[in-house]
């Protein structure tokens, strides 16, 4: 696994946030009644990597009963459990959720933003 972002550089996907604003923001939060947290990796290898990451990130705070409360830096990665050189190399990523959303249902909702991003599920492992 490789970083996209070199140590001491700036990753334009994560934007620090004082503990101090994110207190106040998670006291004012008053639409998310007794929120669990959830935990997703993220992942994209085809057309503009970085745009998916951030699409999917962006999708998931516009549904309700989501909360985006971290998003770790970009790593890019190999393929795994395919020919080497078959497919491009995958940006990764893992967000921190809030939500008020039955696992099923965020389930269901990662599903329909992959799908909306058109991704293809080819097989199962």
């Amino acid at each position: 696994m490789t970083a996209y972002f070199t140590e001491g550089q700036s990753d334009p996907t994560v934007q620090p946030v004082p503990a101090s604003v994110v207190e106040r923001v998670d006291a004012a939060d008053t639409t998310l009644q007794n929120p669990k947290r959830a935990v997703l990796s993220l992942g994209s290898n085809l057309g503009n990597r970085l745009e998916t990451l951030q699409g999917a990130i962006d999708a998931l705070e516009d549904t309700p009963g989501v909360r985006v409360k971290a998003v770790s830096p970009v790593y890019e990665t190999e393929p795994w459990g395919v020919e080497p050189g078959s497919q491009p190399t995958y940006f990764n990523a893992v967000v921190v959720l809030k939500t008020t959303l039955p696992p099923s249902s965020l389930l269901e909702r990662a599903h329909a933003i992959e799908e909306a991003f058109h991704r293809v599920r080819d097989g199962r492992w």
